[in-house]
């Protein structure tokens, strides 16, 4: 319970990664607030870590991320942990991993001789990367941003950015 007393809040934690860090968090005594686009994803991941606060927010507009925060620390107290874990895909066409396309893509890969174009780059319109943009970039930045002007006001607090193997690797 080396958290007990904390309030953390978790982006894109109504499912995957967000939900394991989530219930974590719950399990070491942080109090949860979850942040996602599917309400009732965030509700369910909320309740499994023991009461936290579900919170519908789109982390690429910053006044959603904004409105979040301090409904958040009006109901459950000062944020002091803030991890910006929201990601997507894209298309679903390319980005399922059991997808023809997919699984020849990582053969090749593991072969060391790919030939196949990465479905995600040729295919992706403008519309879906401006997407991914907003919600990668400008959703870090407006976590981190409305996260250090709460916890400035008391001399500190963590802030944790997760990303996908993509970061590293193409």
């Amino acid at each position: 319970m080396a958290l007990e007393g904390t309030v953390a809040v978790v982006t894109g934690g109504g499912s995957g990664i967000g939900e394991a860090i989530c219930l974590r968090l719950a399990r070491d005594g942080a109090r949860v607030g979850v942040l996602d686009l599917n309400e009732e994803a965030a509700r369910l991941t909320a309740e499994l870590a023991g009461g936290g606060l579900a919170v519908r927010a789109d982390v690429s507009d910053s006044g959603q991320v904004d409105a979040a925060l301090a409904q958040i620390e009006a109901e459950l107290g000062p944020v002091g942990i803030w991890v910006n874990n929201a990601g997507i895909a894209g298309s679903p066409e390319w980005a399922d991993p059991v997808s023809e396309r997919t699984l020849v893509q990582l053969g090749e890969a593991a072969s060391g001789s790919i030939s196949t174009p990465l479905e995600a780059t040729v295919t992706m319109s403008d519309q879906e990367w401006r997407r991914m943009l907003a919600v990668h970039l400008d959703g870090t930045f407006y976590g981190t941003r409305a996260a250090a002007r709460s916890m400035a006001a008391r001399g500190g607090g963590a802030t944790v950015n997760i990303a996908s193997i993509c970061g590293i690797e193409g």
